[in-house]
């Protein structure tokens, strides 16, 4: 009963992610993992498509489970508030604050949690990522060592930019405690598994392709293009991904010239910089770019936030906030999703008349969900749609 109460908000939180997180509907790329295309990926080894094995089986396996998916997601955004809570110490009051800003309605929350393919890669990872940046930095004991090689390889698997921060992470704590002539055992094992995992996504041709300019999908910059992007395209991307973190943070600066209320840790703050720059600055050279990149980049923007709120009783006004984000997305995806339901019927029933030209109204505030009514784009797109709901797959859905 006391383990209970001491978690109540998680538990309370867990109930209500997994109850919206239900709302959301399977789009674009989803229905790709969730149909044939997906298994013949497999079958291939993902090769010549990129190195996200992890990522990739994920999103495959969980597709297709309509129970488990929100649980997951749920469980897994809980286990990211609590890993970050061990960072910053015991604090409601973060917890809720974190909750309200990740949860907003907007690209990156729709690309990164509500879209699958997104958040099996973008967010999920992370649950890999952030205890072995805690054993790292806080412990020292050996019992850990197992931990950290299973986490450590496994984490590298999912995105390419967090592989290779990572990388650095360990390498640079490893230099740091050889000067030190600290105990290395945890940083020593640490990097040989973040290295064994990046040599197994790499290994994947696409990289090469990559290289050679030959991907069609994913992109690498020349040096001039590389420059204006680490000016122009990366920093306005960062900036949008960010938005409610980056407010705070202004309004917080703010009310701190009357007040002065804010304590910053200089060390903290270095560290958070460099974070943010080694997970935004290779998108200057790799594209897609999108803001569903920036997921790191917030859960830092929210340490931050902490370290700037330290001395402050917000703990009523982020669980304001937090209700006010909650039933603004239960609103949205509850219309979604039954907007969504009955497209199908519509087209289940135009189906059962005969009909192969379908035209139809989009469903209803279908920009919050990342690839929703993509079945009109292209044949790819229908295909999978058709096969994922048992539609001829020589019906054409257009769109008023």
């Amino acid at each position: 009963m006391r383990m209970v109460k001491e978690n109540r908000i998680f538990i309370i939180l867990f109930a209500v992610f997994t109850a919206l997180f239900s709302l959301f509907p399977l789009t674009g790329d989803d229905l790709g993992w969730a149909t044939s295309d997906g298994m013949t990926l497999l079958k291939n080894g993902f090769e010549g498509y990129n190195g996200r094995y992890l990522g990739n089986l994920c999103a495959i396996f969980f597709t297709r489970h309509d129970f488990l998916r929100p649980v997951v997601k749920s469980a897994s955004i809980i286990f990211i508030l609590y890993m970050l809570q061990k960072f910053t110490g015991k604090n409601e009051q973060f917890i809720l604050l974190s909750s309200a800003v990740l949860l907003v309605p907007y690209s990156p929350f729709i690309q990164s949690i509500v879209w699958s393919s997104g958040f099996f890669n973008y967010t999920f990872s992370l649950c890999f990522i952030l205890p072995c940046f805690y054993i790292l930095f806080r412990k020292s004991d050996l019992r850990f060592i197992p931990v950290i090689v299973i986490l450590g390889f496994c984490g590298q698997l999912f995105m390419e930019t967090y592989t290779l921060l990572t990388l650095a992470v360990a390498l640079g704590v490893l230099i740091i405690r050889i000067y030190k002539s600290k105990n290395i055992a945890i940083p020593f094992t640490y990097f040989i598994s973040c290295v064994s995992g990046a040599i197994m996504m790499f290994s994947n041709s696409v990289y090469r392709q990559v290289l050679g300019g030959e991907d069609k999908y994913q992109s690498k910059a020349d040096v001039i293009t590389a420059f204006k992007n680490m000016f122009l395209l990366v920093p306005r991307y960062v900036l949008y991904a960010c938005i409610p973190a980056a407010l705070i943070i202004i309004v917080l600066l703010i009310l701190n010239r009357k007040r002065n209320f804010i304590m910053i840790d200089k060390p903290k703050l270095s560290v958070y910089i460099l974070l943010i720059l080694g997970l935004s600055l290779p998108f200057c050279i790799v594209g897609p770019i999108g803001t569903r990149c920036f997921v790191g980049v917030n859960l830092i923007l929210l340490l931050a936030i902490e370290m700037l709120t330290g001395n402050l009783d917000i703990k009523r006004l982020s669980k304001v906030l937090l209700i006010i984000v909650l039933c603004l997305n239960f609103i949205i995806y509850g219309v979604l999703a039954l907007s969504n339901q009955n497209k199908i019927e519509a087209i289940s029933q135009a189906v059962s008349r005969g009909e192969k030209q379908i035209e139809l109204e989009h469903t209803k505030l279908y920009i919050f969900a990342h690839g929703m009514d993509d079945e009109a784009k292209n044949q790819k797109f229908l295909n999978r749609f058709c096969e994922y709901f048992g539609f001829p797959k020589d019906i054409k859905i257009n769109f008023k």
